[in-house]
């Protein structure tokens, strides 16, 4: 609402972070004369009652009124661009780290901070199946305390926390309080007021099911369509790197042990 900033110091419309860090401050700017209001642009973090800080762009333009300078500067909210920029470049970074026989380990924390950077409020964490369970193989943002309840989760229907790799389907949980999961998980969450969940399965290329990205948001809500696509999407770039892992882990178990017995061979 417009009617609200009128009035206002620049500093009042910026958020905290952009007025302790670096970078041009907009009234700072302005009021010291060493500037050229030519219709250049400027980034600012600004503070907006609805959806918090956001990040904008500042254009600037002046004129006079007899002995009076007016400064006009005009904002356009620029995160949607800045996202979809942001997306692009570390998919690229994924499929260069798996061109490069990255570890898995970095590629697939890799996977889980590109989430992160594009849902508000969430932590991802990337899991792989280990026979009849799914082990945490990376979560860079996810607190420990939560992170320690996924180190061995029993891959059955009937827990939501595994319900996406079992029906090999997206899966969304709304309500932390009402499903179905571990005590000391669902403990966890509620510590960290994480109330909701996306989880997505990774599939190989014989859909089977090789483990599966979890999103935990502070937000009780359901994936949009856009982050539907950016989890399939990672869930693929995750196949892509899984596979070629397993299967050479494959070969060097059978390169070191008997076919037949199962012993290492001597």
């Amino acid at each position: 609402d417009m009617r609200k900033a009128e009035g206002l110091r620049f500093e009042q419309l910026l958020a905290p972070s952009a007025l302790s860090g670096g970078g041009h401050r907009l009234d700072t700017y302005v009021l010291s004369g060493d500037w050229k209001l030519d219709g250049r642009a400027l980034d600012a973090s600004l503070v907006r009652s609805d959806v918090g800080t956001f990040l904008a762009e500042a254009r600037l333009s002046e004129w006079k009124e007899g002995d009076r300078r007016l400064v006009l500067v005009k904002f356009r909210d620029i995160t949607e661009e800045r996202q979809a920029a942001l997306l692009t470049a570390e998919r690229i970074q994924v499929v260069e780290m798996i061109s490069k026989h990255q570890p898995l380990s970095s590629v697939l924390t890799k996977l889980a901070l590109m989430i992160d950077h594009q849902v508000h409020r969430a932590a991802s964490a990337v899991m792989l199946r280990r026979d009849d369970s799914l082990r945490l193989a990376a979560s860079p943002n996810l607190p420990s305390g939560v992170a320690g309840c996924l180190e061995d989760v029993p891959l059955v229907p009937e827990t939501s926390c595994a319900a996406a790799a079992s029906r090999a389907r997206l899966c969304a949980v709304t309500d932390m309080e009402t499903a179905v999961m571990p005590a000391d998980l669902r403990a966890a969450l509620r510590e960290f007021s994480l109330r909701a969940s996306w989880s997505v399965p990774i599939l190989s290329s014989e859909v089977t099911v090789q483990g599966k990205i979890v999103v935990y948001l502070r937000d009780a809500c359901e994936p949009t369509f856009e982050q539907t696509e950016l989890l399939e999407a990672a869930s693929r770039l995750a196949s892509v790197c899984i596979e070629p892992h397993e299967l050479t882990g494959q070969l060097a178990h059978r390169a070191q042990h008997d076919p037949l017995t199962g012993l290492i061979n001597r």
